[in-house]
């Protein structure tokens, strides 16, 4: 049985990334019910008291990621990778915020930690793939070993945003096994499956505080309108990102949203709602996922659809690529609040092709 639809693998020994949530956990249960051989994973990141109250980061987990694995009856490693978190996602991301951009550390941590750290150690173990909880599918659209990344068809769980960065070196070594499935179908097969995660509330996307004072320190400055007005001070640009209303402490009787933050001047920008519309963006750092990607958007007129924000919904751009890794888009309607810092993510349909960090929106 294939848990990537029509894609013949041949991996016998399969590494689970075990959360201690149902997703992972359904995700194992579906691999084990298709015949593999199973090593479960939990990645502890964080010491206990450190500002982390999430769920998925409490020892609690712990003990559920390892009595599913008990239930399942399959080895389970928990590693410890609190120094990789630090240095792979936290310092990166506080350094953004220091800078006035916008991170998104869970791109970060499947990026620089699932499929790169705890990858290498399903590997060092004898698995050939690796499997986690996501909502996504892959694809080998001709049978040749050309693999697309598809959305999961669950639209409200879809996660193909967090994984753009994919390539073919790498998704050949993954299975997402819940790109099939909808939420409500995952927790009914944990609870046929007696699994004792089927009713565990989910996890949150940042599961630890990434900016407290005593860490992420940043001058003062002024907060000014788009004609250079003072109208306030701030406490840092890290306490800010584009597009914030709330918590600007100044009074205009209108409402002011942050257009921009300059961190080399400390200058936090603000502008009523509608002078934050973006006609466009410049994005760095650019990937595909297939070959083939930029060749898949020549054909379409260099016309894409883009998420510039997890839950954003998909606009059309023109896509134009000046120099290898960037990337220069146009609206085709204007977009509110554009961060640069966040990343940007390139579909067709429901083909993710690729995607980049923003660098600029153009206004």
């Amino acid at each position: 049985m294939s848990l990537n639809n029509d894609i013949s693998v041949t991996a016998k020994l399969v590494g689970v990334a075990l959360s201690g949530g149902v997703d992972s956990a359904t995700a194992a249960h579906l691999l084990q019910r298709a015949g593999y051989d199973l090593i479960g994973f939990h990645m502890h990141l964080t010491k206990e008291g450190t500002g982390c109250s999430r769920t998925c980061c409490s020892l609690a987990s712990v003990e559920d990621a390892r009595r599913v694995a008990n239930h399942l009856g399959i080895p389970f490693y928990v590693l410890n990778m609190e120094e990789h978190f630090m240095r792979e996602v936290v310092e990166p991301s506080r350094a953004a915020y220091r800078a006035g951009r916008t991170p998104n550390p869970c791109i970060l941590c499947n990026k620089n930690l699932k499929f790169k750290y705890l990858l290498r150690k399903a590997e060092e173990l004898g698995c050939e793939a690796l499997a986690t909880g996501h909502y996504v599918r892959t694809i080998d659209e001709a049978g040749m070993g050309e693999f697309s990344l598809r959305c999961g068809v669950d639209s409200e769980k879809d996660q193909s945003y967090f994984l753009y960065f994919l390539n073919q070196e790498l998704i050949r070594k993954l299975f997402f096994p819940l790109g099939w499935f909808s939420k409500e179908g995952t927790r009914m097969m944990a609870g046929n499956a007696g699994l004792n995660v089927a009713s565990k509330p989910d996890s949150q996307d940042i599961c630890f505080r990434l900016i407290d004072d005593a860490k992420v320190s940043g001058d003062v400055g002024d907060v000014i309108d788009e004609e250079g007005n003072i109208l306030g001070r701030h406490q840092g640009v890290q306490h800010y990102t584009v597009g914030q209303r709330k918590g600007l402490h100044i009074s205009t009787g209108y409402p002011l949203y942050v257009k921009e933050i300059v961190p080399n001047s400390q200058l936090v920008i603000v502008a009523p709602d509608d002078r934050i519309l973006a006609k466009g963006l410049i994005a760095g750092d650019v990937s595909f996922v297939s070959r083939y990607g930029k060749d898949k958007i020549k054909l379409h007129n260099n016309m894409i659809n883009v998420k510039v924000r997890y839950r954003s919904e998909p606009a059309s751009a023109k896509a134009t690529f000046r120099t290898e890794g960037t990337a220069e888009l146009e609206f085709i309607r204007p977009i509110r609040a554009v961060c640069p810092g966040q990343a940007v993510v390139f579909y067709l349909d429901d083909e993710v092709l690729g995607g980049g960090t923003i660098d600029k929106a153009i206004y």
